[in-house]
């Protein structure tokens, strides 16, 4: 479990205070912004997989990140940036101070 890279993922971001997340879609070029993040790590140990959670409303995820689904992980002074397939997941302490 503890080799996951989505598990090693949740340290730096419950370490550095990550809490708002901003998802871009390649595909369809749309943005969705999760402010207050409620970060967790999930693991299933039949599969062997590990799951990044960001979000909730009402007791039901808002957003699932699979391990074996990344594709490259850059960590910035002020942001985590997680790259997939198809989408960009942007973590940040506040995403009002950006700072490019």
């Amino acid at each position: 479990m503890k080799d996951k890279l989505t598990y090693k993922i949740q340290d730096i971001l419950l370490e550095n205070e990550y809490t708002e997340v901003k998802i871009k879609n390649k595909l369809e070029d749309r943005e969705v912004y999760i402010k207050d993040a409620s970060i967790k790590f999930r693991y299933e140990s039949q599969s062997d997989k590990g799951y990044l959670n960001f979000g909730e409303c009402n007791g039901s995820k808002l957003c699932e990140l699979a391990d074996d689904k990344i594709d490259e992980v850059i960590l910035n002074k002020d942001c985590l940036t997680i790259n997939t397939n198809e989408k960009v997941y942007s973590l940040y302490k506040d995403i009002n101070k950006m700072y490019f």
